[in-house]
């Protein structure tokens, strides 16, 4: 049974759904601790905030309201919870977006610079320790494995360096990388094909698809032509402004989570990667990359010494 302290509690927790003022909403949920006896509903609020699932969190109350007071609701607020709940899922989608571009990015600098600074020098070594296996399993059948590993692994080597001559990065001060990445998230913010309205779609993965490349290749001056565009207003409408309708929202809302889910995916598999750990150890790369380089000459000047 609910009290009256724990309807105005409900009531007005709906009313800060309904507000966007969602910093409020916990606090106002672990309140109702005090004042309720039905701990299954507590449990049901509290995992309906942490997954900011608003529409399903206004029936709930709604439910509860009209139990206790048998009053018949005819403005059913579902629906804007909606809204509000999938505008909230495009900004966490633009967000996850960016910390996976940013992580990519990161990545693939890194592997640049590597072929860069000592590719050639890397090229050799794995050149020399396969020619060496190929020798040692001719006498030695066992050495087989050994060596289709160290073929392979040359092999892939080449053809990964051999496309990295081919891209052109520009370079970029450190205060110039902080201006690239606040534009790619303002302009990634404005363009994301999953959350422009569905009439603009097209043209929005056209962009975005332009967008990225460039960020990739640190154009600056491409990315903050693409952002000025973008803020004469063409994908102003978003899928949260132009959706009205409850069914189509929800399929929009479950839609968006699984791509978030999917992102994440991505995201923690990036960080598993050998390349994201190293480069998470390395505290300063210029010394990285001199200290590398030197111990590589020593091992190819050991390796041609001992053909």
């Amino acid at each position: 049974m609910l009290n009256n302290e724990t309807l105005k509690r409900l009531k007005l927790i709906e009313q800060l759904i309904l507000l966007e003022e969602f910093d409020q909403i916990e606090n106002q949920v672990n309140k109702l601790k005090k004042s309720i006896e039905n701990q299954q509903l507590i449990l049901e609020l509290e995992t309906l905030v942490k997954n900011k699932s608003y529409s399903s969190l206004i029936e709930i109350i709604q439910s509860s309201i009209k139990n206790k007071s048998n009053v018949v609701e005819f403005e059913n607020p579902t629906l804007k919870a909606l809204k509000i709940e999938l505008k909230q899922l495009e900004f966490e989608l633009n967000d996850k977006n960016n910390e996976l571009a940013e992580l990519e990015k990161i990545i693939h600098n890194f592997d640049l610079r590597q072929n860069k600074e000592f590719g050639n020098i890397l090229e050799q070594i794995l050149r020399l320790k396969k020619e060496k296996l190929e020798k040692e399993k001719n006498i030695n059948p066992k050495k087989k494995k050994d060596y289709e590993e160290a073929k392979f692994e040359y092999e892939e080597f080449h053809q990964q360096f051999e496309n990295s001559k081919k891209e052109d990065l520009i370079e970029l001060t450190d205060k110039q990388k902080k201006e690239l990445k606040k534009l790619y998230r303002e302009a990634s913010k404005l363009c994301h094909p999953d959350i422009v309205a569905e009439k603009l779609k097209i043209q929005a993965e056209e962009i975005f698809k332009k967008l990225s490349k460039a960020y990739e290749e640190n154009n600056i001056e491409e990315v903050k032509k693409i952002y000025d565009t973008l803020m004469n207003g063409q994908f102003n409408l978003k899928k949260s402004d132009t959706i009205n309708e409850t069914e189509l929202l929800k399929l929009e809302v479950s839609k968006l989570r699984a791509l978030i889910d999917e992102i994440n995916k991505k995201i923690d598999d990036l960080k598993h990667t050998e390349s994201y750990k190293l480069i998470s150890q390395i505290d300063d790369l210029d010394k990285y990359f001199v200290k590398t380089k030197k111990d590589l000459l020593e091992e190819l000047k050991y390796l041609q010494q001992n053909e």
